[in-house]
């Protein structure tokens, strides 16, 4: 790991971008970032959401973080579940939902994991 990996890894305030070539190390980076938020930072991992550009590079990511967290977190199981990996199109999906009820009114449904917020529009 070199000194920009590390740096990644332990930088605990606000959101972090990390962008580089294939093969330098960015899964390896944002995996144990995120153990480091979980286990170290006292992170609520329903607070952290881990994006990239296509479904496939959110499943290997996820993967692979669900294999090396066994190794390191104690509520492995537990923690690693509420994780959010995804692309940016599942995290919209996820909160927001737009329906068309019968009578022609469109309503939007704003939702978190605990609550729904119904606006009219």
């Amino acid at each position: 790991m070199n000194k920009w990996q590390q740096e990644a890894i332990l930088r605990t305030k606000g959101p972090l971008l990390v962008t580089a070539g294939p093969g330098s190390g960015k899964t390896h980076v944002i995996t144990y970032r995120v153990l480091n938020l979980l286990e170290y930072e006292g992170v609520s991992p329903q607070h952290i959401y881990v994006i990239t550009f296509t479904k496939d590079a959110a499943q290997s990511m996820s993967a692979r973080f669900y294999a090396i967290s066994r190794n390191f977190l104690s509520e492995a199981s537990y923690q690693v579940q509420q994780v959010f990996f995804g692309t940016y199109h599942s995290l919209f999906f996820q909160t927001h939902v737009c329906i068309f009820p019968t009578d022609g009114q469109q309503l939007w449904i704003f939702h978190t994991k605990q609550h729904y917020h119904l606006l009219s529009c």
